[in-house]
């Protein structure tokens, strides 16, 4: 399945969100993350001179009946995906999700800028799993995509400056700002050449 969002926000601060696993926590909490998981700290860095990539685990909340499901199939009651964040020069964002063995989601995003503040992201999803091929399943899985976009809107939309600051001294980071902090350094690179 494919579509498109609109932002109005400059297409570095887009790309960036795509690669912050941490704010999940706080602006996706109603969506699909839980403010009582621990912080994930991106492991598995890997990087060229145009790309970077790492993983990240996180605990997602549960519903009681999966709670129970789980227990009944004698595994622990709690459920954690594993998702590869990655970037590619210029505009390329890859997030590859799998949650335990029934969930595998590959979501690609690229970021096209229209001016200084407005971004067309065009995405397309896929599960090799093909769940999507359920009457009604790509019609939902569109909606939470854009659940999602449009809650990160808003936090990407009011970031000053609109584009990411090359100088690092610009704003605090922390330690699960790798990804973040890695993509800099390639615009950075790229701005000299």
């Amino acid at each position: 399945m494919s579509n498109s969002f609109t932002w109005d926000a400059h297409f570095s601060r887009v790309i960036e969100s795509n690669l912050d696993n941490s704010h999940a926590y706080w602006v996706h909490k109603g969506t699909f993350a839980s403010q009582d998981s621990p912080l994930s700290i991106p492991y598995d860095l890997n990087k060229g001179d145009d790309w970077v990539s790492a993983k990240v685990k996180f605990d997602l909340p549960l519903p009681s009946a999966l709670k129970l499901m789980q227990r009944l199939q004698g595994k622990g009651p709690g459920l954690s995906a594993e998702t590869t964040f990655s970037f590619y020069h210029p505009n390329l964002n890859i997030v590859d999700t799998r949650v335990g063995d029934f969930l595998h989601v590959i979501f690609v995003n690229a970021s096209l800028p229209q001016s200084e503040n407005q971004t067309i992201s065009r995405w397309i999803k896929y599960s090799p799993k093909k769940a999507f091929n359920m009457p009604g399943r790509e019609e939902k899985s569109t909606e939470i995509s854009r659940t999602i976009f449009n809650e990160d809107h808003g936090v990407v939309q009011s970031q000053r400056p609109y584009a990411v600051p090359l100088d690092f001294s610009q704003e605090s980071h922390v330690n699960s700002d790798v990804l973040s902090i890695e993509y800099r350094k390639i615009l950075k690179r790229k701005q000299k050449s």
